[in-house]
């Protein structure tokens, strides 16, 4: 039978194998900078593959909470919150491997209810009802007016919907009240957009253009031809005749550099070879949003088979 001392003692031992806490400085996109330049700090375990796990809180540099929210393996997996400045309830939801999922729902600094949306297992969105700060409801079923501030409250942007779809005049505006974009809708068909960079360059795009995701520049025949070429199989996971898929998730800067890669399913002996190779890439061709350069995470499965 376990004394207590016997059961203290056991309890230490388990806890000093857990990962320690972490606090990670953050810019205003939720970007990893310097305490000098944070907006934001996190507090985070990691497990010894640098993966975010388990509960994870945003706080800003005042120490007042900005957002808690569970990872597995990286990911965003379960519940979501959001809280203003003060203290007040933001933003809740569902996340599932890293998508939203279900109903969402944002209120007021004031409690006041702001808006409903849902998210299909697919990801696809539809904002269903939109009240103003004083509880008038200006949108209702997907249909009506709409304004909406990004969570890193950087962005503003409204318009109309009709039957779940952009419709007429759209307008975004950045934190400092610039001008950042005008859009032309018709039944969720983008007409014409023009977007302005912080210097106040212009950028003209069309609906192709509106989104796009981060890509291997010379294409994905050559992207399995540098994969192909490029992988070292491991000595260990030869003896051990280990094989399998490892996803990597890894961030494609403004310039196409590679940054943050970690591998999301973890292979005894192959993890640090997928991670040397994802590391070993030439630059992507970035993200493309409103005709302008941004950074966007993306997930490469690489497969490992002898032969």
């Amino acid at each position: 039978m376990y004394s207590l001392t016997t059961f203290i003692l056991t309890i230490f031992s388990f806890a000093a194998f857990l990962p320690a806490q972490e606090k990670e400085f953050l810019d205003k996109h939720h970007s990893p900078t310097t305490e000098e330049k944070a907006v934001y700090y996190r507090i985070c375990k990691r497990d010894d593959l640098k993966r975010l796990q388990g509960k994870v809180r945003i706080y800003r540099i005042n120490a007042s909470i900005y957002s808690e929210m569970g990872y597995v393996d990286g990911l965003r997996d379960g519940y979501y919150s959001s809280y203003h400045a003060n203290g007040n309830l933001a933003t809740k939801g569902l996340y599932e491997a890293d998508n939203r999922l279900g109903l969402w729902e944002s209120w007021y600094d004031n409690h006041q209810k702001q808006k409903d949306e849902t998210y299909s297992n697919k990801g696809a969105l539809k904002i269903e009802n939109y009240w103003d700060r004083n509880g008038k409801q200006l949108m209702k079923s997907g249909t009506g007016f709409y304004e909406f501030i990004n969570e890193t409250e950087t962005i503003t942007e409204k318009g109309n919907f009709k039957n779940y779809q952009k419709d007429g005049a759209w307008i975004g505006y950045y934190d400092d009240g610039k001008m950042y974009f005008q859009e032309q809708w018709l039944t969720g068909k983008l007409i014409q957009g023009h977007s302005h960079d912080a210097a106040g360059k212009i950028y003209s795009y069309t609906e192709a253009e509106y989104h796009t995701l981060p890509t291997y520049t010379q294409g994905m025949t050559e992207l399995a031809k540098f994969l192909n070429k490029t992988i070292k199989y491991p000595r260990e996971a030869q003896q051990a005749h280990v094989e399998g898929k490892i996803s990597v998730k890894f961030l494609v800067d403004i310039d196409g550099s590679i940054k943050e890669a970690q591998v999301i399913n973890s292979i005894t002996y192959l993890n640090e070879e997928a991670l040397r190779i994802i590391r070993s890439m030439p630059a992507w061709k970035p993200s493309m949003l409103r005709g302008q350069t941004i950074p966007s995470t993306t997930v490469l499965p690489i497969t490992f088979k002898l032969h």
